[in-house]
């Protein structure tokens, strides 16, 4: 899972506490691509608050030129254990594990930063907390623990009366990365322990076809084009598409807009939260690979345009990630 994994999956098309009652979390609040800015995501490799609240008051400053409002996702790395207690192998030197507590609290911080710097509050963060299909841990059990530790965020949140702030769960779901079946399982389980509130699968379609849509079509490894819309949309009401719109030809905006317009009518039809670019991690690495967001933007949205079963959405937010901490 480390940035060599990720600019590989985007060659090929573009990680026993008790559940608190789970309440309606609302998808963002729709907001301008803000004067060209896209928000700042992050691989993390820090659970300290101190840092997390740093960059979530930074967030809300509009410091390093990124949008005040949007969607952010903190991706925490491949799914791990050690013994009974859940979590990930994080982006810090060595991939050390982290627990899901951790990861809160370094989330509660972010949380906390942005709300004392966004003032007056009249800015919106959707934080998207996530993990990915890689590794050998991406099972059923990880997944209800993920979803505990969301819905334990979003309470956080509730408690403190933040304005306009959301806490989502995330998950980037290559193709490369995990078998469908077991990809498909992991994201089973998180509907099932909750379906109000929102999962982002800021993924790829890597592999499937861009000028095409077949329920069998075939993409990367033993992937089809279903599989993909299904952890896209499909799987329930509650998960969205956040997607890797990396390939400055444009390829990768097609494979999205043939699944969003296939995906339409199987199962739940599928809803795009957002774009996800990687300028800021990239460097001179990925060249081919480097859309600017508001290009990234405006690729898909082309292609959701062509489309009638996709023509009424339009997406509006972006968000570049980061190595950065």
């Amino acid at each position: 899972m480390m940035f060599a994994i990720v600019c590989a999956a985007a060659l090929a098309g573009c990680g026993a506490t008790p559940t608190p009652a789970a309440t309606a979390t609302p998808s963002p609040v729709p907001t301008n691509f803000l004067n060209g800015q896209a928000t700042i995501s992050r691989y993390m490799a820090t659970i300290d608050p101190v840092v997390t609240k740093a960059e979530g008051c930074a967030m809300a400053q509009g410091a390093d030129s990124q949008a005040k409002s949007g969607v952010v996702v903190l991706d925490y790395g491949e799914p791990y254990a050690d013994g009974s207690d859940w979590g990930t192998s994080d982006f810090a030197s060595g991939n050390p594990f982290v627990s899901t507590a951790q990861i809160a609290t370094a989330v509660q911080g972010y949380l906390d930063g942005y709300a004392q710097c966004n003032l007056p509050a009249t800015n919106a963060l959707t934080l998207a907390v996530g993990t990915s299909n890689f590794g050998s841990h991406v099972v059923a059990a990880h997944a209800r623990a993920w979803e505990a530790m969301v819905a334990s965020l979003g309470a956080y949140v509730a408690g403190k009366t933040y304005p306009n702030e959301t806490v989502v769960a995330a998950d980037d779901m290559e193709t490369g990365w995990a078998a469908p079946a077991a990809t498909r399982a992991w994201l089973d389980a998180y509907v099932a322990a909750s379906n109000t509130i929102p999962i982002y699968d800021y993924g790829d379609a890597g592999g499937c076809p861009a000028s095409s849509f077949a329920p069998g079509g075939v993409c990367a490894t033993t992937w089809t084009q279903a599989d993909v819309a299904y952890v896209g949309g499909g799987a329930g009401p509650n998960v969205r598409a956040l997607p890797e719109i990396y390939n400055t030809s444009g390829t990768t905006a097609k494979q999205w807009g043939w699944i969003g317009a296939g995906g339409f009518d199987g199962g739940h039809p599928i809803s795009f939260a957002a774009v996800m670019t990687q300028v800021g991690s990239c460097g001179s690495g990925c060249s081919g690979l480097d859309n600017t967001p508001a290009a990234a933007l405006s690729l898909l949205n082309a292609q959701l345009a062509s489309r009638l079963e996709t023509a009424s959405q339009s997406v509006t937010l972006a968000t570049d990630i980061t190595n950065a901490n």
